[in-house]
């Protein structure tokens, strides 16, 4: 018998929910705006993960995940992904820094792991953008 009131009063309380939601527009986006500012300042610390993000603006992992994907359309890994080969790619292109240290710089814990993010990133092998951009 509970089970049944209970099923029956789920959609009453999605309709509070999404009202509640309504009634605060600027929540998320406000949300949305510290977790891109804290990522900005943390994203080239290796340990920095979805889990350290979501601890920060007091979250937990599950929700912080499902919000920000809701809010961008783009899961947080792939938004740190991108964060960190730019960063890199913008090293590679006005320093002569070694591969691997443009990879730590910009966050990545180790230099495989940056070639293949780089490389998903862009289509190409950073040597080759590094390359490319001698002119060689």
């Amino acid at each position: 018998m509970a089970w049944i009131e209970l099923h029956q009063a789920l959609p009453q309380h999605r309709k509070l929910l999404a009202l509640r939601d309504a009634l605060q527009p600027g929540l998320s986006n406000h949300l949305l705006a510290r977790i891109r500012s804290l990522t900005a300042l943390s994203f080239r610390s290796p340990g920095f993960t979805l889990s350290t993000a979501a601890q920060m603006v007091g979250l937990s992992d599950c929700r912080f995940s499902r919000v920000f994907l809701q809010e961008t359309g783009v899961p947080f890994a792939h938004y740190l992904e991108h964060l960190r080969v730019h960063a890199a790619m913008l090293m590679l292109r006005n320093t002569r820094v070694r591969l691997s240290a443009a990879a730590e710089a910009a966050g990545f814990s180790d230099s495989e792991l940056f070639e293949r993010s780089f490389q998903r990133r862009t289509g190409m092998e950073a040597r080759v953008y590094r390359k490319m951009l001698l002119g060689k």
